[in-house]
């Protein structure tokens, strides 16, 4: 699957003008309409979005001082704070591999019978 810059490049571009609601649903239809297996449409998006909230969360923890990712820490009693960078890459990641799970079993629905 050479074509996960397909997958980057409206992520990139989206996650800087709408909410985070647009990373599943540009996910979902990346699966659509690209081939392949369906646990490497999975597992692509699991890993692309999860690195890429990792840094954007990092960028943006930075660029405040680490204020609010330490008042979160405090809040929800995580020792180091870069735990909650890596839980919500996590998060961004199981949700953006359930969109593309959702989005192939939709493209092996529509086309049956063949290898997806």
């Amino acid at each position: 699957m050479k074509n996960w810059i397909l997958l980057l490049l409206p992520i990139t571009v989206f996650s800087w003008i709408t909410p985070w609601i647009a990373m599943p649903i540009i996910t979902m239809i990346w699966a659509i309409f690209t081939e392949g297996k369906v646990l490497h449409k999975v597992l692509i998006s699991f890993g692309l979005v999860y690195l890429y909230w990792i840094i954007y969360a990092g960028v943006l923890d930075f660029q405040n001082k680490q204020i609010l990712s330490t008042r979160m820490a405090q809040l929800f009693s995580i020792d180091p704070p870069i735990l909650l960078l890596v839980s919500t890459g996590l998060l961004g990641g199981i949700t953006a591999g359930l969109a593309a799970w959702s989005g192939a079993l939709i493209r092996s629905f529509v086309y049956k019978g063949q290898n997806n």
